[in-house]
Parts: C-alpha cells; structure tokens; sequence
C-alpha cells in the first residue's frame, strides 16, 4: 500500500514535468516589435540577420532541449513502471524464497536502468550545447537527476524491502529444519 502511493505520486509528478516541457515546446514566441520607417545601412541588415539566425538557432536548441527531456521523462516513466512490475511479479510468484532472491538478483538491471537513460540524456544535451548552453546543462543536469532519484526510488522502496522480507522468510525457514533435527 505503502509502495504504491509513493509510485502515484512520482508518476504524477513526472507527468506534471511532460506537462510544464510540452508547455515550453509549443509556448509562442514572443514577437519582437522594431521600427519600421528607420533607413537600415547594409551594415545593420547583416547584423540583423546574423541576429535572426542566432535566435532562430537558440529557438531550435530550446525546442530540441525541452524534447530530449520529454523523452528522457517519458522513457524514466516507463522504466519505472517496467522495473515495478517485474519485481512485483517475482514478489507474487509461488517460487520458493531462494528462488524469487535469485531472481531478484538478476533483476538488478531494472534498477539501474534509469541511470543509463540519465546518462544518455545527459549525452545528447552535451552534443548540443554549442547552440544554447544554458538550456543543454539544464536538460543534462535534470535528466541525471531524475536517473538518479528513480533509481533510488526503487531500490529503497521496492527492492530493499522485498529483499528484506525474503532473507527474513528464508532464516525462519532455516531455523524451522534445524529444530525438526
């Protein structure tokens, strides 16, 4: 019970980030008003369209910024609901305790799954920074992040306590065959 209020409210709160990332992505742009009858020189033009290239690349690395870390999100969500449901099936399985510790074991993967999509994240962002810095060290520092609270997440509420409850079972198990001899 315990587990899956803690899994609600992290989903919810990574859907509020695909909401507030979707909302950055699509947001209008904000219209630049200049005068219209000043008589630009040739050299103004050029400065004026350097700056018009600047910002319509600015405005390129905001959008592919704030879509890596929609994906980076998306796929963390996943991981996370991939990763609970295969501890939850090993958790409700008829496998003996032995059994079900040994497949949480090699179920470990799922636990550090989000740090490798952290990771790749945090990759793309850097191939992009040449064009925004800013945004491409926030994309990279917040999907880490995310990896890395994901990834804590699991391990101290689901792994860690179904570990716990299965080397509890398997002691009492031991100590019962020691007093039938």
């Amino acid at each position: 019970m315990k587990n899956s209020k803690i899994l609600v409210v992290f989903t919810l709160t990574i859907l509020i980030g695909l909401v507030v990332s979707l909302t950055l992505i699509f947001m209008p742009k904000r219209q630049e008003i200049t005068p219209q009858n000043i008589p630009i020189t040739s050299e103004q033009a050029e400065i004026k369209e350097i700056k018009e290239i600047q910002k319509t690349t600015i405005n390129n690395a905001n959008k592919i910024s704030n879509a890596i870390i929609v994906v980076v999100i998306f796929v963390q969500l996943l991981t996370l609901i991939g990763g609970a449901s295969v501890f939850a099936n090993i958790k409700n399985s008829s496998d003996s305790a032995q059994l079900k510790l040994k497949r949480i074991d090699s179920a470990d993967i799922f636990l550090d799954l989000p740090l490798y999509i952290g990771l790749f994240g945090t990759v793309v962002s850097f191939l992009i920074i040449s064009y925004n810095p800013q945004a491409s060290r926030l994309v990279a520092y917040s999907s880490t992040l995310i990896g890395i609270i994901i990834s804590t997440l699991m391990k101290v509420f689901i792994h860690y306590p179904l570990k716990q409850k299965l080397l509890t079972v398997i002691e009492e198990e031991s100590i019962k065959l020691k007093k039938r001899d």
